[in-house]
């Protein structure tokens, strides 16, 4: 279970993505996020992609990012060519009951809603193609 409310209610994935403002196309809500094939993201082809491995870090998921973004038809989803695919910390913000369930909805809010937010960075959470074109740059003589 990702968390629960006092009353046994669970707040998971599609729940959070629901309160944040979201429509949640790859999870149900009232059950456990679902793992899903690469096949049923390209059927789906969202229009934001949130990546929040359990108990992975940002610098672990990027450290595997590769899978994903080197598979067939990555380049032609939707979420890809926006520029909508984020990285979330699932350690320490999705995969552990309690606070940080507000914490975990704020982070998919502001995702969703960026304009609503005036924050410039965030700790918790990168979008991938800015992080790429930062690494780009960084590596630029």
């Amino acid at each position: 279970m990702d968390g629960s409310a006092d009353d046994g209610r669970k707040l998971d994935s599609g729940a959070r993505s629901q309160v944040a403002g979201g429509i949640p196309v790859g999870a149900e809500t009232g059950n456990h996020s679902p793992q899903i094939s690469f096949d049923t993201v390209q059927r789906l082809d969202p229009d934001i992609i949130t990546i929040i491995p359990c108990g992975y870090s940002i610098d672990q998921s990027l450290s595997e990012i590769s899978t994903l973004t080197s598979r067939d038809g990555w380049n032609q989803l939707r979420a890809v060519q926006n520029k909508q695919v984020y990285i979330a910390d699932g350690d320490h913000y999705f995969n552990r009951p309690g606070p940080r369930l507000v914490d975990s909805a704020r982070i998919l809010a502001e995702i969703i809603h960026p304009s609503l937010f005036r924050k410039e960075e965030h700790p918790e959470w990168i979008n991938l193609a800015n992080h790429q074109f930062q690494q780009m740059v960084s590596a630029l003589p």
